[in-house]
């Protein structure tokens, strides 16, 4: 088997540019192991489909509003896109980061926020750089930064508050994915309270979404 095997092709104008206006309302394709069809569905009939003591795990990892625009010294525009917060230091000002731009800066370059927020690239291996902010880095993502939508939606100027909002599940806790986990992002608290009073277990795990969510998929030919 190779992973070529599952290559299709998918037009453009079947991607949602947007949400469903209720979460719960966006479509499920049900597999019917025991009928060997297919069902179309909408998510909140989840209730139906799952049966009492069934576990439910959820990723309760909360997406970082890791993408950072800043320039050069020379001017250059640079787009940065946080991958990890290195916790050596007390400070957490320096992280791994990937870098969008006409020409990659140099080792001891400054990619300038605003006159008071600045990084200094420290080192790179790779696509990877390594940045240390003037700051902490959790301030800037706070201040400066955007939250970071797969390549497939489209938005001129980033994401919009709206995507902010909807582009997080409501169960999302602990701080660290560049990507939102989105088969979670169907959920609202009248569904998760519905699967509970059918006797649904539901239980989370944290797993951070790195930068490999947005890289295209390649597979080699034998």
């Amino acid at each position: 088997m190779n992973l070529s095997d599952f290559d299709f092709s998918l037009p453009e104008h079947l991607i949602a540019q947007h949400p469903s206006e209720k979460r719960e309302q966006s479509r499920l394709l049900n597999i019917n192991r025991a009928e060997k069809s297919l069902q179309h569905r909408l998510f909140f009939q989840l209730t139906e489909l799952l049966n009492p003591h069934d576990l439910l795990v959820m990723n309760n990892s909360r997406t970082m509003n890791a993408k950072l625009f800043a320039h050069k010294q020379s001017g250059g525009k640079v787009e940065i896109l946080i991958e990890k917060i290195l916790t050596e230091n007390s400070s957490l000002n320096e992280a791994i980061a990937m870098l969008k731009c006409s020409r990659k800066p140099q080792i001891g370059d400054q990619l300038i926020l605003s006159q008071e927020v600045s990084a200094c690239v420290l080192k790179r291996e790779g696509q990877w750089f390594s940045l240390k902010f003037n700051i902490s880095v959790l301030t800037v993502m706070e201040k400066f930064g955007h939250l970071p939508l797969p390549p497939y939606i489209k938005r001129p100027k980033g994401a919009t508050q709206d995507d902010e909002a909807r582009y997080q599940t409501i169960y999302a806790q602990k701080l660290g994915s560049i990507a939102t986990p989105t088969a979670g992002l169907h959920f609202t608290e009248e569904l998760l309270k519905k699967l509970s009073q059918k006797n649904i277990q539901q239980g989370f795990l944290t797993l951070h979404v790195g930068s490999g969510t947005f890289q295209p998929r390649t597979h080699r030919k034998k």
